[in-house]
């Protein structure tokens, strides 16, 4: 999937864990009365568009993973399409996966990236429409 959204730009395409860039807030999982969810490692790929002057758009597709060190771990995900800065996009979250490190991880992350290659093609319509 990372491989099919970088050959859009095969240049120019940001491909791993800053690809995400100012989005990174929307699929990490935050800090609440519980236990850490673990330090964010996110991986992805982002195209961005220019569109004239100070204005571009953006492909991005984005997993995050969070594993405590004691505890099950989560798998989140996004995939955008459009102005990052605005709500003028479209935004697909990945659903949230919680798992126990091992097999029942590498299960979730296989779900997860199901999830966004399913979503993927109807993200890159929107994305070549922006460019019509």
């Amino acid at each position: 999937m990372i491989d099919a959204v970088r050959s859009l730009d095969p240049g120019g395409a940001e491909v791993g864990q800053f690809a995400i860039g100012s989005l990174r807030a929307l699929d990490e999982q935050p800090v609440e009365t519980g236990p850490s969810p673990g330090e964010p490692f996110h991986h992805g790929v982002r195209v961005t568009r220019a569109l004239g002057f100070g204005r571009e758009d953006v492909l991005v597709v984005d997993f995050c993973l969070q594993i405590h060190d004691d505890g099950p771990g989560t798998i989140t995900g996004l995939l955008l399409a459009g102005d990052e800065q605005t709500n003028d996009s479209v935004y697909q979250p990945l659903s949230t996966r919680r798992a126990q490190p091992g097999i029942e991880m590498e299960t979730a992350i296989q779900a997860a990236v199901d999830e966004a290659a399913a979503a993927l093609p109807d993200v890159l319509e929107a994305f070549r429409q922006r460019a019509a």
